[in-house]
């Protein structure tokens, strides 16, 4: 048998309804053509957290201690204009909102993109920039330290570009 990261994958290994997530009672299922309840089904490329009522997803990872919060964090979508309800508010009730944010910021780095790397340290630029106008204050001051290092990475990748060493 295959390893399995977590035990929902071992269950939709050998389940005929799929990937699912249970938490507080509530029983989710994965984007994979599920429904989490609602009458449509999901639409593709949301992150199967974002189907998790947030307060429910919070009191899970408030319940899991440090890991449940940065699990929690995994399962979220930072792409976007603007964080989700689920991340505002899971970086709110964190224990240490600097590690909940760099794991959704690290959440952009995910999938796969086209084009110079520099175009794409711009997009998570921008996401920084965004976040910096957010009205939380943990999630402004945390952006704007990182918006000068990303300002830096993105000079440099750029310069390796155009000298032909990236």
């Amino acid at each position: 048998m295959a390893k399995h990261r977590f035990r929902s994958e071992r269950f939709a290994a050998r389940s005929p309804l799929g990937p699912t997530l249970s938490l507080g009672g509530h029983r989710h299922r994965s984007t994979n053509g599920g429904t989490n309840g609602a009458s449509s089904p999901p639409e593709v490329g949301e992150w199967f957290g974002e189907f998790i009522p947030p307060e429910t997803l919070v009191e899970w990872a408030q319940r899991h201690g440090r890991r449940g919060f940065l699990t929690a964090a995994e399962l979220l979508n930072a792409k976007g204009d603007h964080l989700s309800d689920s991340a505002r508010l899971l970086v709110k009730r964190a224990p240490n909102p600097k590690e909940v944010l760099d794991q959704l910021f690290a959440n952009l780095g995910t999938g796969s993109f086209v084009g110079p790397i520099s175009s794409h340290l711009e997009g998570q630029l921008a996401t920084l920039k965004k976040w910096a106008q957010d009205e939380e204050p943990r999630i402004r001051s945390w952006a704007e330290a990182g918006i000068a290092y990303a300002e830096k990475g993105v000079k440099r990748q750029r310069l390796l570009e155009e000298e032909g060493n990236f």
